[in-house]
């Protein structure tokens, strides 16, 4: 059996990073025909029996605008961690789980195995969206340096993988595309306790997309749809902001199991105006059988139609009147959902699981 060994950027293992932290969990859980050996920061996951803790350097300083988790694995010192780490168990394929690991990664492989990359999200498009021109130039050049020197980039949308394709021209490795996934929700789920009617947004709050997701809800939807007398409250399912109610929405804070609070939803939204890849929280909203009303951003790489599986709003005006659509026609609330949730069983763990392992044991050898 071919042993593969995933570097992970700094949070896919701390409780709060949900959206990198449940892909690599569940890939690596479901791997066939290999056996993955996951090297990050502690502790280490229960569904993932082969862990090495490489604990990242903590900076003394901060960057505005940049995040010290990932100053913490660009170190020289946590770098060299992970990659006696990964030479020790002699991979048959190193793969680094983002940019911020690759540079350890790609010294991990060099001259003994071939190296693989996954592209969650493309990081300098995320930075021009937000208005952070200087630090998406300076994140550019990295990309275009660093991802070269892969054997295998692994997009998680047909967009990112062309993305990819027009970044790196004729020096781009080899693109595979291998979706984010999803578990569908237990036959059985106790509603949590939430005001109605609601809209509820799942996401991690201090990631600048989710952040800046949230200020459009605050800021252009909700208040649209108030000044055509529709109330609703906004929860804001996840962490790291702290339980209450603030500025009229409420926050659950982290929360272990997202399936109680998604079960309670009367709606639940996306209004991303930045990013990239799949979203996970989008898949959580269509398994769970849920009217959605999002961005064109938020549901990219899903495969989804407007009408047909969601409704979109790029503005307070689009989403009031999709609000208004779902209140005044239940029966086609209910169509809307049931097609998204027929769409969300192609995206399931164990076949994306499948797929991807074949992905990485092609590479083996080469």
């Amino acid at each position: 059996m071919d042993r593969v060994v995933a570097d992970l950027v700094w949070h896919p293992l701390v409780p709060e990073g949900a959206g990198n932290r449940q892909r690599i969990l569940s890939l690596a859980a479901r791997g066939v025909g290999i056996e993955v050996h996951l090297i990050g920061p502690g502790p280490a996951p229960r569904a993932v029996p082969r862990f090495i803790e490489a604990p990242p350097w903590r900076a003394p300083w901060t960057i505005p605008w940049f995040n010290p988790g990932v100053l913490g694995y660009l170190h020289p010192s946590a770098a060299g961690r992970m990659v006696r780490a990964a030479r020790a168990l002699g991979p048959a394929l190193v793969l680094s789980e983002g940019l911020w690991t690759l540079p350890a990664a790609r010294a991990a492989s060099r001259a003994r195995c071939p190296l693989a990359v996954t592209v969650n999200n493309i990081e300098h498009i995320v930075l021009a969206s937000r208005g952070k021109r200087m630090w998406s130039a300076a994140v550019r050049l990295m990309e275009r340096s660093w991802y070269r020197h892969a054997d295998l980039l692994i997009a998680v949308s047909p967009a990112d993988g062309r993305r990819l394709r027009d970044l790196l021209g004729p020096a781009c490795p080899q693109v595979e595309i291998v979706p984010n996934g999803m578990d569908p929700p237990p036959a059985e789920v106790a509603e949590a306790d939430l005001p109605h009617p609601n809209v509820v947004f799942l996401g991690k709050t201090d990631y600048p997309p989710n952040a800046d997701a949230i200020a459009v809800l605050q800021r252009e939807w909700l208040p649209e749809a108030r000044r055509r007398g529709m109330e609703a409250t906004a929860v804001i399912a996840g962490g790291p902001a702290l339980p209450g109610v603030r500025e009229g929405m409420v926050f659950t804070g982290y929360v272990e199991d997202v399936w109680p609070v998604i079960s309670a939803a009367d709606v639940c939204v996306a209004p991303l105006t930045a990013g990239s890849g799949t979203r996970l929280k989008v898949l959580t909203y269509l398994a769970a059988e849920k009217p959605v009303i999002a961005t064109e951003v938020a549901v990219e790489g899903l495969g989804m139609e407007p009408r047909i599986h969601y409704l979109r709003a790029e503005s307070g005006e689009e989403f009031a009147e999709a609000l208004e659509y779902l209140r005044r026609d239940p029966g086609g609330a209910s169509r809307l959902a049931a097609r998204g949730r027929a769409l969300s069983a192609e995206f399931s763990w164990a076949t994306i699981g499948a797929h991807w392992s074949e992905v990485l044991r092609s590479r083996v050898g080469h």
